[in-house]
C-alpha cells in the first residue's frame, strides 16, 4: 500500500494565521509516500512565503503560484497537476489527524471503494493550537455502493448531509476528476460538485472516526450580514433536482426537495435577521422557488404514491418557510 502516491491539495488564500498548523498535520502523515501541492491562490498577505519556504524544507511540496479565482480555481489547478492515484482536499486553516491518509486508503484498499470520508470535529479557533484528537478504532463503518451513498447527501440526519457534502474530508481516487470540476465564481461549490463524485464512484466507504478538524474562526462567523452570493445554493439545489430526474432516481428526488425546503426556510429567515438593503427583491427570488418546490413535491408524490410516506418530512419545513 506504501507505493500508492497521494497528492494532498490545499488551497490557498490569505490563512497565514492557521497555514502552518495546516501543512505540518500534512507533512506529518503517517502515510509518507504524498505529494503535496500548494495553491497559492493569489494571496496578499505572508502565505506564499510560507508555501515557498517549506517547500525549500520538504521535497515533496510543490507549489502553484496564481491568480486569485477562489477556492474552486485552486482546487482545479491542484487536481490538474496532481500525480497521485488519489487526491485529499485540505481546507488551509483547517487540519488533520496524523493517521488521516493512512486509514482512509487502507478502507478505501479493503473494501476496494473510490472515497473514504472521516467524520469532522468542530474546534474553536482559541483552542486549535492545544487540539488532540480523541482516541478511537475505525469501529463504526458504512460501505455503499453509489446509488445509496447519494442518499447520505440528502440523509434526513442534517448532521449526516453537512458531513457527507463537503470535500475536504475524504479522499478520492483521482479519476473521478476526469469527468467533475468544481465551479468557478460559486458559494457552495461542494454542493455544487459531491454527488457528482458519488455518482462517478462505485462504492463509498464512511467511518466516524473524527480525523478532519473544522476550524470555527472567529472572524468569519456572522449571524446578520446577507449577501446575493448565498443564493448559490439554490443554484446548486436545482442542480441535484435535474440530475435526479434525468437519471429517474425518485426518491433522491424527494429527499432534494425536503434539503430545499430547509434550505429557503434558513435563507428568509437569514434575510429577515439581517440589514440587507433590498430585502423584498430576495423574498421574492425565494417565493418563487418555494411555490415550484411544492408543486414538484405535489407532482413527485402524485406520480409515485410509494413515497407518500417521506411527504411529512416536507410538510415540516413548508410550515417553517410559511412562519418566518
Amino acid at each position: 500500500m506504501d507505493s500508492i502516491l497521494i497528492s494532498v491539495i490545499l488551497p490557498i488564500y490569505n490563512v497565514e494565521k492557521y497555514l502552518r498548523k495546516s501543512i505540518d498535520s500534512v507533512i506529518g502523515q503517517s502515510y509518507k509516500n504524498l505529494e503535496i501541492i500548494l495553491v497559492d491562490d493569489g494571496a496578499t498577505d505572508s502565505s506564499p512565503m510560507i508555501c515557498d519556504e517549506y517547500a525549500q524544507k520538504d521535497n515533496r511540496i510543490k507549489v502553484i503560484h496564481q491568480k486569485n479565482g477562489g477556492l474552486s480555481a485552486a482546487r482545479n489547478a491542484g487536481i490538474a497537476s496532481a500525480s497521485g492515484e488519489f487526491v485529499y482536499l485540505l481546507d488551509a486553516d483547517d487540519f488533520i489527524d496524523s493517521n488521516c491518509i493512512s486509514d482512509l486508503l487502507g478502507l478505501i484498499t479493503k473494501y476496494d471503494a473510490d472515497i473514504a470520508e472521516c467524520d469532522v470535529v468542530l474546534v474553536n479557533e482559541s483552542d486549535s493550537n492545544s487540539f488532540v484528537f480523541p482516541e478511537s478504532d475505525i469501529n463504526d463503518l458504512v460501505v455503499l455502493e453509489k446509488y445509496d451513498a447519494l442518499t447520505r447527501i440528502h440523509d434526513d440526519d442534517f448532521s449526516i448531509c453537512l458531513r457527507s457534502v463537503i470535500a475536504s474530508n475524504k479522499l478520492y481516487r483521482k479519476n473521478l476528476f476526469d469527468k467533475v470540476n468544481y465551479p468557478l465564481n460559486k458559494l457552495h461549490e461542494d454542493e455544487f460538485t459531491t454527488y457528482k463524485l458519488f455518482f462517478e464512484s462505485r462504492k463509498v466507504v464512511f467511518t466516524n472516526k473524527k480525523m478532519y478538524a473544522y476550524v470555527q474562526r472567529e472572524n468569519s462567523i456572522t449571524h446578520t450580514d446577507f449577501s446575493m452570493r448565498r443564493l448559490d445554493a439554490l443554484e446548486a439545489y436545482d442542480g441535484y433536482l435535474e440530475f435526479f430526474v434525468s437519471n429517474n432516481l425518485y426518491e433522491m428526488q424527494s429527499r432534494t426537495c425536503r434539503r430545499y425546503l430547509r434550505l429557503l426556510a434558513r435563507l428568509k429567515s437569514q434575510v429577515k435577521e439581517s440589514n440587507f438593503e433590498d430585502k423584498q427583491k430576495v423574498y421574492d427570488i425565494l417565493d418563487n422557488k418555494f411555490d415550484y418546490i411544492c408543486k414538484f413535491n405535489d407532482e413527485l408524490y402524485s406520480k409515485h404514491p410509494e413515497l407518500e410516506y417521506r411527504r411529512k418530512l416536507c410538510d415540516e419545513f413548508i410550515e417553517k418557510y410559511n412562519e418566518v
